[in-house]
């Protein structure tokens, strides 16, 4: 009789240690769910940004930037929002930047097609008035 009571404790001392692995496992799952989750979601991400970068490279126009950011943005729908601004944050910062060197491509070329001179005063007014044409006289 004490050998069946020694085996009936030994088998419920392996069911319990089993059920705490089953628990284990199950926790390590969840959290391997929510981390697949996430990877999703850069990945979506990442694809988003990729087709801004792709369509930035098209659209020339600040205009045409600010349309197709805010229709990429409805288009994309609501769901992770954030995800979506910083893709249009993207967007927009790129169209900003190009709009900055206008001035320095205008010098540069009327450097080249036009012969204009451009002294040393002009490409050092350049940065202090970004939004100033440098070859103006």
């Amino acid at each position: 009789m004490e050998e069946l009571t020694d085996i009936l404790v030994g088998l419920e001392q392996r069911i319990n240690a089993y059920k705490s692995r089953y628990q284990e496992l199950e926790k390590k799952r969840r959290r391997l769910d929510d981390e697949i989750a996430t990877i999703k979601k850069y990945l979506e991400l990442a694809e988003t940004l990729y087709r801004v970068e792709a369509d930035k490279a098209k659209l020339a126009a600040a205009g045409v930037l600010v349309v197709a950011a805010v229709a990429t943005f409805y288009a994309l729908g609501k769901q992770d929002l954030w995800l979506r601004v910083i893709a249009l944050l993207v967007l927009i910062a790129g169209a900003v930047a190009v709009f900055f060197t206008v001035p320095l491509f205008i010098a540069v070329l009327s450097q080249l097609f036009f012969r204009d001179r451009v002294g040393w005063r002009r490409w050092s007014a350049w940065p202090s008035s970004p939004w100033r044409p440098s070859c103006a006289r």
